[in-house]
C-alpha cells in the first residue's frame, strides 16, 4: 500500500517506503524484491542512473524474475543504452513465456481454447 503511494507521488510516502526498503536491504540484503521497489521509485522520480544500480543488484539476486528484467530494459531505454534494452527485453519475454506457461491459469485457457 505504501509503495503504491509512493508510485503516485505522495513525498511522505515516497521517503517512509525508500526507507522501510533500505531496511529490509540492511536485515537480509539477499532479497530482490526491496532493489526492485527502490529501483522502481528511482526511475518513476526520473532517476535512470540510479535505478539502474537496484535494478542490476535485484538481477544479480534473482535472475530468474522477468519483472526485473523488464524494469532493466526500461532503464536501459531511457540511459540510451538500446542494445542492453534489447538484451534485457528479450530475456523478459522468454521468462514471461515460461512463468505464463507454468501458471495454473493460462493451462486452462489453453485447454478451453483447443490448444
Amino acid at each position: 500500500m505504501l509503495s503504491k503511494l509512493a508510485e503516485k507521488g505522495v513525498p511522505s510516502a515516497e521517503s517512509r517506503a525508500v526507507s522501510l526498503f533500505k531496511k529490509s536491504i540492511a536485515l537480509d540484503g539477499s532479497t530482490a524484491e526491496p532493489h526492485y521497489q527502490i529501483g522502481n521509485l528511482a526511475l518513476l522520480r526520473g532517476n535512470a542512473q540510479e535505478a539502474l544500480q537496484y535494478f542490476e543488484t535485484a538481477a544479480r539476486l534473482e535472475p530468474n524474475r522477468s519483472k526485473i528484467h523488464h524494469a532493466l530494459a526500461r532503464t536501459y531505454v531511457r540511459l540510451g543504452r538500446n542494445e542492453e534494452a534489447s538484451r534485457e527485453q528479450s530475456i523478459f519475454l522468454a521468462l514471461k513465456a515460461k512463468e505464463d506457461k507454468s501458471n495454473p491459469r493460462f493451462t486452462i485457457l489453453m485447454r478451453m481454447e483447443g490448444r
